[in-house]
């Protein structure tokens, strides 16, 4: 997950958030009932039928360019975060706590 966030993650959920948060006009015209879909190279427009959105062009950064982008942030210049940092924020905490449950696992398997 951490090398490739977008093919790793099977459901298309953090493909489905990153879409949602970072290009919200292709996310509004296409259908995103089925997350898993939205791995696809090419899913069809809602507004234009004969159109098609190439998503597989677009790429969730890995950890390393999320953290080195993340790191560029200054919280005491008073501005806002952008919706794409707090979606690769959301992401990271996610995959980490998803690292974490699985040692857990592991370590009380091991018990």
């Amino acid at each position: 997950l951490l090398a490739d966030p977008k093919y790793a993650d099977e459901d298309g959920d953090y493909f489905e958030a990153w879409l949602r948060e970072c290009h919200p006009k292709i996310y509004e015209d296409i259908d995103v009932s089925d997350p898993a879909e939205l791995l696809k190279n090419t899913v069809p427009s809602e507004s234009t039928p004969k159109r098609k959105h190439k998503l597989g062009d677009i790429r969730i950064p890995n950890v390393q360019e999320a953290f080195e982008e993340l790191m560029h942030f200054d919280p005491e210049r008073s501005q806002r975060s952008s919706r794409r940092e707090r979606v690769m924020a959301k992401i990271l905490v996610d995959v980490y706590m998803l690292c974490i449950v699985d040692v857990a696992l592991a370590l009380a398997t091991a018990e």
